[in-house]
């Protein structure tokens, strides 16, 4: 799972002389978890809780999205809070700020804390799998015509990094008429290229905003001893997440 989260933590005393070390008032100030205006939407929205060009009409906010301002608030005040005293925060308050940080984000997606991991986003998740995996010559990378082009380089760049390896591609068989469609596209692509040791699969496409079937995908992909690799950048907080209950091999998501 690939995410950035800001969370916020109690106060501690430093043990060498047993004073307030000074982080306390900021680290257990509330953190800021909502947008500022609850559940007003649109226009009111855009004009008290981000910082977005009145004169331009912003519609991609799944490639370069904008931060609401509550969430740039806290961000800079967790930097006071880090920059005020460096030594002791990273030596003292990082690593449990960051589990409890995981702990919330596992809460949210449905997961074991234990399996989940937080990266600067989907991208760099997608290449930690990929590039832990031990590639051997006949095996195939499956990615779909509709995938996302850095994935898509991805694939292709393992392919040249390791002899013998092929990138596949599953062709998205649109006009959909049902979810059936993605699930026989995918099997299809699969007994067409025997030698699959992990297939991407989109859980929301990037270009066309389709929700994949996953839960079948991923089935399928077990039956045939393939890893299943969930491209999930557009999915948390869009549909609800159960990742354990999901039993991908590997997810990656964005906050």
């Amino acid at each position: 799972m690939a995410t950035e989260v800001a969370h916020n933590s109690n106060g501690f005393t430093n043990g060498m002389n047993g004073e307030s070390n000074g982080l306390t008032t900021m680290l257990t100030k509330p953190c800021k978890t909502v947008p500022s205006t609850s559940a007003d939407f649109g226009k009111k929205i855009r004009q008290t809780d981000f910082i977005l060009d009145p004169n331009a009409v912003h519609l991609n906010h799944g490639a370069y999205g904008a931060t609401p301002k509550p969430i740039m608030e806290e961000q800079f005040r967790l930097m006071q809070v880090r920059d005020s005293n460096p030594e002791l925060f990273i030596r003292y308050r990082y690593k449990d700020m960051y589990y409890k940080s995981v702990e919330r984000v596992a809460n949210f997606v449905g997961s074991n804390p234990k399996n989940l991991v937080i990266v600067d986003n989907a991208t760099a998740a997608m290449n930690a799998v990929i590039k832990s995996l031990k590639f051997k010559a006949g095996d195939k990378i499956l990615v779909g015509d509709q995938s996302y082009k850095t994935v898509k380089r991805l694939a292709k760049f393992t392919s040249n990094e390791f002899e013998g390896v092929e990138v596949v591609s599953m062709t998205l068989p649109l006009p959909l008429s049902s979810s059936d469609d993605l699930v026989r596209a995918f099997e299809k692509a699969i007994d067409a290229n025997p030698g699959i040791k992990v297939a991407v699969i989109d859980h929301i496409n990037a270009p066309t905003g389709i929700i994949f079937p996953v839960h079948q995908i991923i089935a399928l992909c077990r039956e045939r001893g393939i890893l299943s690799l969930i491209d999930g950048a557009h999915t948390p907080g869009h549909i609800p997440l159960q990742l354990d209950e999901l039993g991908a091999d590997f997810y990656a998501g964005e906050l």
